[in-house]
């Protein structure tokens, strides 16, 4: 009998801990994935194409609907025809969105200097590489509202060289920050790449909101059905207090202030505090008619008078 008992606390021991393994395994990936650096390829133009282009998204800015991004680019010196290795702008590229009607306004431009890698040819170095400066491209934030919402940037990438010619490329977009995944879709040179936020932190956020509405539901069913009202400022006041101490909740839960309210956040917080204040009123209201006229009120509309 105990033997029998043993196989079976094992076998539901085992179940148990494979269970928290399927579980916790893709969400602690999906976790170390979004807080680390990411890179896709969004289009190759050919197998052996000299000239790499990278766009490097440094951090997402939602309240500005924008991403703060650098342009990067790499190609084989060797490749390079004589006439563009004596050009300091031997190649010009040009980040733009598709968003804008204004195809010549880059947002990030990033020139190459071959006649300064040919000064230096006697280095190890076979590349010419390069990185621009900080620009901003536009970001299209999505019909979801937090925690479901994402960013979409349609990238638009602009190749010039100096004798006209332009080389094969290998286009690529990096994520360097923490807190979205990346992830890319689109036809060539019609890219879309989304930032959306990761399973975790969604997960988290749901989770901590279903907890507080059925919370403040147990509490509002309480205040409207209970046989003992609110009497005494000391009550109330203890109530009226805990609804301040959970509106807080706003903040834990990473509600922005700047990108308007979501549905969602109206279901989450303000419904249920809607709630909680009706049944904090008719409690209150129900207790005083309780403490005037304890004797025809009856035990269901306020505890009897002392």
């Amino acid at each position: 009998m105990w033997a029998y008992a043993l196989v079976l606390g094992g076998l539901a021991a085992f179940s148990g801990l494979a269970l928290i393994g399927l579980i916790f395994v893709p969400l602690a990936n999906s976790d170390f994935f979004d807080r680390s650096d990411d890179k896709k390829i969004l289009y190759s133009e050919s197998e052996n194409a000299p000239l790499k282009i990278e766009i490097i998204i440094h951090r997402a800015l939602p309240d500005e609907n924008a991403v703060e991004a650098s342009v990067g680019a790499v190609i084989d010196y060797d490749s390079l025809p004589p006439a563009l290795k004596e050009k300091e702008g031997c190649v010009t590229i040009g980040v733009s969105d598709n968003f804008s009607d204004f195809y010549a306004n880059y947002s990030g431009v990033l020139k190459l200097n071959c006649v300064q890698h040919g000064e230096l040819r006697n280095t190890l170095m076979t590349v010419v590489s390069g990185e621009s400066a900080l620009f901003k491209l536009r970001a299209v934030p999505s019909v979801d509202g937090y925690p479901f919402d994402s960013l979409m940037v349609l990238p638009r990438i602009s190749i010039d060289t100096a004798d006209g010619n332009v080389p094969a490329a290998v286009y690529l977009v990096e994520k360097r920050f923490s807190g979205r995944s990346l992830s890319v879709k689109g036809r060539p040179y019609n890219w879309e790449v989304d930032l959306n936020r990761s399973f975790v932190e969604k997960a988290t956020v749901v989770g901590i909101s279903l907890t507080f509405v059925v919370l403040m539901l147990l509490v509002t069913v309480r205040l409207f059905w209970s046989r003992d009202a609110l009497t005494g400022s000391q009550e109330l006041i203890a109530v009226a207090g805990f609804a301040i101490a959970v509106s807080s909740i706003h903040d834990v839960l990473g509600f922005s202030r700047l990108v308007g309210t979501s549905s969602f956040e109206i279901f989450t917080l303000v419904l249920p505090l809607v709630f909680l204040a009706a049944g904090i009123i008719f409690s209150a209201v129900r207790g005083l008619r309780a403490e005037r006229n304890p004797q025809s009120s009856g035990p269901s509309a306020g505890r009897p008078a002392s």
